[in-house]
């Protein structure tokens, strides 16, 4: 009697197809956040990801990440690019437009409001809140309301 075992080998069309497909990462910012584990007082991060929304609920308060995300994206594509050396103040996080702002820049005049981002909430994870830090990103004045997106950061002291 003759026993046909079953033919496993897969063409060589299904095989190319599955070894070429690409790999797709759900969130680059982790794999960027991974890199820059070795020195916690820098870190930069490209602008696709500076507009990713932070996640923390003391971050985004009673406010809307949706809002706050199409307000980072706009920031970006719309604002010009910013600087700052100083420190930041907590806000009340409660602008009329619903974008998380948790922060601000301390100084003279009213201050730039810092959009709730993931590269935000890295910084402030280690309650570097009163360190002196050199900040970059855009800026764009929206309603009378000055925006900022981070895109890095230095500590210069803590």
């Amino acid at each position: 009697m003759l026993y046909h075992a079953p033919l496993l080998i897969l063409p060589a069309a299904i095989t190319v197809l599955v070894a070429t497909t690409p790999r797709v990462w759900a969130c680059p910012y982790d794999a960027q956040a991974a890199a820059l584990q070795d020195d916690a007082e820098v870190a930069s991060v490209d602008e696709n990801v500076a507009t990713h929304v932070a996640h923390g609920a003391p971050m985004i308060g009673s406010n809307c990440s949706y809002s706050t995300g199409l307000m980072a994206r706009r920031v970006l594509g719309e604002g010009r690019d910013w600087t700052f050396v100083g420190q930041l103040d907590r806000t009340t996080n409660d602008l009329a437009s619903h974008v998380a702002t948790p922060y601000r820049t301390r100084s003279a005049g009213a201050g730039a409001f810092l959009v709730a981002t993931e590269l935000l909430e890295r910084l402030l994870a280690d309650d570097r809140s009163e360190a002196t830090l050199a900040l970059s990103g855009r800026t764009l004045e929206v309603d009378g309301v000055v925006y900022v997106v981070l895109t890095s950061y230095r500590v210069i002291n803590s």
